[in-house]
């Protein structure tokens, strides 16, 4: 027999052979592609929750004055600093000035 004696497929059993084979398929390589740019985008940061202990000491003069600020360095509430550090300076000119 030739080519041409073939029966035609009908449309509906092609139909079927799509909705069965073909289109679970291609919905589940969608997924992989999704999936895979999801784990790109997120999976390279790092996500955790937690708390951090930040210890808050107060700072007290033995002497009198008007607290002056650091020229080079302005601190805000929970800036790290460590021993040795200068916080503030104390402007002793009215307390000089009264004596």
């Amino acid at each position: 027999m030739a080519q041409s004696d073939r029966i035609p497929i009908r449309l509906s059993h092609r139909w079927r052979w799509v909705r069965i084979q073909a289109l679970p398929l291609v919905v589940f390589a969608i997924c992989v592609v999704v999936a895979t740019q999801l784990w790109k985008s997120q999976g390279g940061t790092a996500h955790a929750v937690g708390e951090v202990l930040a210890v808050r000491v107060d700072l007290i003069s033995q002497l009198d004055g008007v607290l002056a600020d650091v020229p080079y360095r302005r601190l805000q509430l929970f800036d790290r600093v460590q021993a040795g550090d200068v916080v503030l300076r104390l402007d002793d000119q009215p307390t000089r000035a009264a004596l």
